[in-house]
């Protein structure tokens, strides 16, 4: 989740804790996360395609 983070920060330029949802995917396209802050701690979400 943290490395989640810090991608978005160092390759999108973006802050993570703004309030977007940010979606990456696996290799393989069989999986989806979402991250994004909730005002709370950051949530990570994970789905098997």
């Amino acid at each position: 989740m943290e490395g989640l983070a810090t991608l978005v920060r160092e390759s999108m330029g973006a802050d993570p804790f703004w309030g977007a949802v940010y979606a990456f995917r696996a290799k393989r396209a069989e999986r989806i996360k979402l991250v994004f802050w909730d005002r709370t701690g950051l949530c990570l979400f994970v789905k098997r395609l």
